[in-house]
């Protein structure tokens, strides 16, 4: 069996909606996603983090983390998604499609290799330009920066 087969490696998502009206309930909340972050979970959007598993037996340690670590009040999720779910995922943010993020940079340090990316994980990597030896002369008509079309904010350039 392959050992980065995309039906082993799992992802864990934790939701959660935790009280924030009194100063402790603050505390509580902040204490609750400060675990999550060492604990290797990255915000995929507020209230909802992702973490990347190599096994299910992995992905079963770091529940029963959240499980140990749950507030008193709120409520806590957790769903486990093998990588081929994951990849069948689509994100739209800016009227845009964004690319899922390449597998788990936790990975490497186990591998001696580049781990094989599923089919649903191969995303096109962009390489920076080429240097030039000619001179690049500047556009002959400014164009105002009201003119200008706003991109797509891209969020896995940040964390990738």
């Amino acid at each position: 069996m392959n050992r980065l087969s995309e039906y082993r490696i799992m992802w864990i998502m934790t939701f959660f909606d935790l009280p924030t009206e009194t100063k402790v309930d603050r505390k509580r909340y902040m204490k609750f996603r400060k675990h999550l972050l060492e604990d290797g979970f990255q915000m995929f959007q507020f209230s909802v983090y992702w973490r990347h598993c190599a096994s299910r037996e992995n992905a079963e340690v770091h529940i029963q983390r959240v499980k140990d670590n749950l507030p008193p009040c709120g409520s806590v999720a957790v769903i486990r998604v093998t990588d081929k779910q994951f990849g069948a995922m689509e994100i739209f943010r800016n009227s845009g499609v964004q690319a899922l993020p390449k597998e788990s940079e936790q990975l490497r340090m186990f591998f001696d290799d580049e781990p094989q990316l599923s089919e649903s994980q191969n995303i096109k990597q962009i390489s920076p330009p080429k240097p030039t030896t000619k001179s690049i002369s500047p556009p002959a008509k400014s164009i105002p920066p009201s003119a200008k079309k706003k991109k797509p904010e891209s969020i896995w350039f940040e964390m990738f």
